[in-house]
């Protein structure tokens, strides 16, 4: 991995049937940021003294399982080892382990580090621009609905995410549904910021 790139992957905490995407920012000590009104903020809170807890992190095949976990669906599909955290499955991609310790806390976001970080399974995915297309409408969707306001020109560039998705992903009519529901749900959120 590079240094000083997102990577972004689907996290799911040790102990709990939760996941949701995540924003790792790759360095010799990955960090990465948690708004204060998820449950992925709590359940990293309650565990601050927990020696044992652990994130998993799925670095996903298909796009839109970032969409179900978003939602709080993936949890439901996975089938879990002990009913401590999921299978690992290599058919859905990469598999990795973050042991995570708290850093910082400031304007309702605490961040945190990867005190370890290590691959377990699974390949990584070839990039596709559908999936960074779609990976950043879904980062614009997270802060809308954390009430951070989006930039200026949103119309116009949640246009040009959809362009992006429909042209790199021409026969995946999932994937462009969702896109053109997650653009209507930030469209209406912001409206209310």
């Amino acid at each position: 991995m590079i240094s000083g790139f997102y990577y972004e992957f689907i996290s799911f905490p040790y102990g709990y049937r939760y996941s949701m995407p995540l924003g790792i920012l790759w360095s010799k000590n990955p960090t990465f940021k948690v708004y204060n009104n998820t449950r992925l903020y709590s359940i990293l809170r309650d565990n601050l003294d927990n020696e044992l807890f652990n994130l998993l992190l799925l670095s996903p095949i298909d796009p839109k399982l970032y969409y179900f976990s978003l939602i709080h669906e993936l949890e439901k599909r996975m089938n879990y080892h002990n009913g401590e955290h999921p299978v690992l499955d290599k058919e859905l991609g990469a598999w990795y382990l973050c042991k995570p310790t708290f850093k910082d806390s400031r304007d309702k976001v605490d961040i945190y580090g990867c005190k370890s970080f290590k691959h377990l399974i699974g390949s990584p995915p070839p990039y596709s621009r559908a999936m960074g297309c779609f990976v950043e409408l879904l980062v614009i969707y997270t802060k809308v609905m954390a009430g951070i306001k989006p930039p200026l020109h949103l119309k116009s560039y949640l246009e040009g995410l959809n362009w992006c998705i429909h042209r790199s992903s021409p026969n995946d009519k999932d994937l462009q549904r969702i896109s053109i529901n997650i653009i209507n749900r930030i469209i209406n959120e912001n409206d209310h910021l």
